[in-house]
């Protein structure tokens, strides 16, 4: 099965933007890049505001939110960087993302459903049996397919300031903000990085309150704690 052909939300996201694939806007902004210091509204904003299957101004905040994003984490570096093309759609769909399954859960899956029956019922029917079930309940969890090298942790740190604007216009409580690494060391490399990008940040150990975001690798994650060193119990996570 390709993975690459099954991908709804990702269809759907192209789709509300304006497109039949990822290609036309691949096409429409290779050479475009949202630079450190642009103020107002972007070029992306500028070509997509016609096109976009949604309220024009509903872009024009995701719009905007992404340039204060960048100016954030951009704040104490130097040199400034841009942001690339794909980093920048990548950004956009998550703004989208967030502020439809935030505000409705409900309502964004019942949209999305009707989409997966349009694109798969007629010419695939047994596709959308699968995939009929498909429900709110399986929104809570969003992924990003990048290259090696396209800058996917400068994308979570974006993320991080993303969830924060949308959880709390749309008054949704944050009890853990979980940063899961694969080792000590990378532990180590994201606080640091975090920092650098004006991202509220700690070690899971050193602090478990709050909404910074808390950085702990899956090693110290335990099924039980033990009660020694530093290990934690899964259960202090509560559910996903």
């Amino acid at each position: 099965m390709s993975i690459s052909n099954n991908l709804v939300l990702f269809k759907y996201l192209v789709d509300q933007f304006g497109c039949s694939k990822f290609e036309d806007l691949q096409g429409k902004f290779y050479d475009v890049e949202l630079e450190a210091e642009t103020a107002d509204t972007s070029l992306f904003f500028q070509m997509l505001a016609d096109k976009v299957r949604f309220d024009a101004t509903k872009l024009k905040d995701y719009d905007e939110n992404i340039i204060r994003h960048l100016e954030t984490i951009n704040r104490h570096r130097n040199p400034k960087f841009n942001l690339k093309y794909y980093q920048y759609l990548s950004l956009l769909f998550t703004e989208y993302y967030l502020d439809h399954y935030l505000d409705d859960d409900l309502e964004f899956a019942e949209s999305l459903r009707e989409f997966a029956e349009r694109l798969y019922a007629e010419n695939d029917s047994k596709k959308f049996d699968e995939l009929r079930t498909f429900d709110k309940d399986e929104l809570n969890l969003i992924a990003y397919w990048m290259a090696t090298g396209s800058g996917k942790t400068l994308i979570l740190h974006f993320n991080v300031l993303q969830y924060k604007h949308y959880a709390k216009r749309h008054s949704r409580k944050t009890n853990n903000f979980i940063l899961l690494t694969p080792n000590a060391s990378l532990s180590e490399q994201h606080l640091a990085d975090a920092n650098e990008s004006g991202i509220e940040a700690n070690f899971y150990s050193n602090d478990k309150s709050g909404d910074n975001l808390k950085i702990i690798d899956i090693h110290k994650i335990k099924e039980s704690a033990s009660g020694q060193g530093v290990t934690v119990s899964v259960d202090e996570f509560g559910h996903l």
